[in-house]
């Protein structure tokens, strides 16, 4: 019998999912709390099937700024700019393919930039062991960017927890990020306006 059908499906919880976004979602964040929904959930029993990684995910909860630089451009530590949104698009295990759209807000009277990080991922499900390589960078001019640390390509790897209707935990080392699953990246984008509503987009 192979790995994949001996896999016993993920046990999903709901009520938990929709508990952990209203925590991480609060203005006052109860780390605690956070803390025991995160455990409660990354411990179920049964593997993350690849198709349940597919769609669009929006990152709702980053513990450190080290872990937002992990899956994102680290930018946001420039002068006069701060992290908004991040979202992240995962496509099928066929395609392989995988998108990130980071939005960071510039002070003053200038409106937030989108950055594009695209590549390819890898998934083992048997270790659930996400493994994202971006290839390329680009910001809302058509600019090809480095990493802070100079790089244009990288490699993000991540300990996939917990995916579920609503929620996936993917761990950076040992910090969970917690993100969302939203219908259409694109029509999230348009909401941040940082994209146009008649733009050609793949979502």
């Amino acid at each position: 019998m192979s790995a994949k059908k001996a896999m016993k499906p993920m046990v999903v919880d709901v009520a938990a999912e929709g508990k952990l976004l209203e925590a991480v979602k609060q203005a006052r964040r109860d780390t605690a709390a956070i803390g025991s929904l995160l455990d409660a959930l990354g411990n179920r029993d049964g593997g993350v099937r690849p198709e349940s990684l597919v769609g669009g995910w929006a990152l709702r909860w980053v513990p450190t700024a080290a872990a937002l630089d992990a899956i994102g451009t680290g930018l946001h530590s420039m002068p006069g700019t701060s992290f908004e949104d991040l979202f992240l698009s995962i496509g099928t295990e066929k395609s392989r393919k995988v998108e990130a759209n980071e939005v960071l807000r510039v002070w003053g009277p200038f409106p937030s930039v989108r950055n594009v990080l695209s590549g390819s991922y890898a998934f083992d499900p048997s270790k659930g062991r996400l493994r994202i390589t971006f290839s390329e960078m680009v910001d809302g001019l058509g600019n090809r960017l480095a990493a802070k640390d100079g790089s244009t390509e990288r490699a993000v790897d991540l300990a996939v927890r917990y995916v579920g209707p609503q929620v996936m935990i993917a761990a950076v080392g040992n910090e969970a990020l917690v993100f969302e699953k939203v219908q259409s990246v694109r029509e999230e984008l348009i909401r941040l306006r940082v994209l146009k509503p008649k733009a050609d987009g793949d979502e």
